[in-house]
């Protein structure tokens, strides 16, 4: 039961990141609008001109990073989750080795949550200080959250 418990969980963090990168890419104009106003805030923002940036190249490289993110942790967390369901009648070392993939793809989760919302959205374009701050931020750090103490919980060693 312990088992399939955690691969319920790794198959709900794959479909998290696939129904969040594909509503990404359902919605590509909303999703580069908002990284444009993140990296280059309209006035009265608090952020200094110099960390302002117009590139429509780092637009969509910071809107690829997150639904390309994503999809990747869906992808792992898909395929990790079918290994284990594989493995979940076999001995411990079996189970054990199943979890690797499934746990990969919740580390690239977080990841790419914490580098683009906490180090790059918030510690350098000061994200907290602005109304889509206000909103994203606390859904970025509560993911965080969960998809990080999902991978701590399946990353116990099974008996």
């Amino acid at each position: 039961m312990l088992r399939t418990s955690k691969i319920v969980l790794i198959v709900l963090v794959a479909l998290w990141g696939a129904i969040g990168g594909l509503k990404n890419f359902a919605d590509v104009d909303g999703g580069l609008g908002s990284v444009r106003v993140v990296i280059d805030p309209p006035e009265p923002a608090r952020i200094a001109e110099w960390q302002k940036i117009q590139s429509p190249i780092i637009v969509w490289l910071g809107f690829l990073t997150i639904a390309l993110g994503k999809i990747a942790a869906a992808g792992l967390c898909g395929v990790g989750a079918w290994k284990m369901w594989g493995a979940r009648k076999l001995d411990a070392e079996s189970f054990n080795a199943a979890k690797k993939m499934a746990l990969v793809g919740c580390s690239v989760g977080v990841a790419m949550l914490f580098g683009v919302f906490i180090v790059a959205g918030s510690t350098y374009f000061n994200l907290w200080m602005t109304p889509v701050g206000s909103v994203a931020m606390p859904i970025a750090f509560q993911l965080i959250g969960c998809i990080a103490l999902i991978a701590i919980f399946v990353s116990q060693p099974d008996p």
